[in-house]
């Protein structure tokens, strides 16, 4: 795998996690309530390249390895 595809794997995966996390970060913020603030979005940044850092590791070692060969599919 080249760098440049690495990269790419790696900024879709963040960008992914990031959508999916930020629904749990934008609560409302409802302080009269007593209720605590959302994440804060570095933090959330934080989680999220963690998060993605080991969904990267999955995919690299899937392709590095050949763990889910192309001849599996249908029609390949």
């Amino acid at each position: 795998m080249s760098a440049t595809l690495a990269v790419a794997i790696y900024v879709i995966c963040w960008w992914l996690v990031w959508f999916a996390a930020l629904p749990f970060a934008a609560r409302e913020r409802r302080p009269h309530l007593g209720e605590d603030a959302p994440l804060g979005l570095w933090r959330l940044a934080g989680i999220t390249t963690l998060i993605s850092a080991a969904l990267f590791g999955v995919v690299y070692a899937v392709i590095e390895y050949k763990l889910l060969p192309l001849d599996a599919f249908p029609g390949s």
